[in-house]
């Protein structure tokens, strides 16, 4: 993660280069489409960090969820649905 973390501030200081070079009178199209492909890399790089960070989140939330329950850690959404639903349905009746 540290090494995307690294990424991620290079690709900032890119797009603060870039820019700053796309602001300055005379600026071509070329500089404009430099600053585009910059900030196209830090939000692609900005992204993945954050799907990174959900699938921590989401692994860790359903290994919490198995050690409660005593079910295996890998259910999907289905089975987690499925199974409360039964429980459900045996305190009813």
């Amino acid at each position: 993660m540290t090494d995307l973390q690294d990424q991620i501030e290079e690709a900032r200081r890119q797009v603060g280069i870039r820019r700053s070079i796309a602001e300055k009178p005379g600026a071509g199209l070329e500089d404009e489409f430099a600053l585009e492909k910059a900030r196209t890399w830090l939000l692609t790089l900005e992204l993945r960090a954050l799907k990174h960070s959900r699938k921590v989140q989401c692994s860790v939330t359903s290994e919490r969820e198995g050690i409660r329950t005593g079910q295996p850690a890998r259910l999907t959404a289905k089975e987690r649905a499925e199974r409360d639903f039964a429980e459900l349905q045996k305190g009813e009746v």
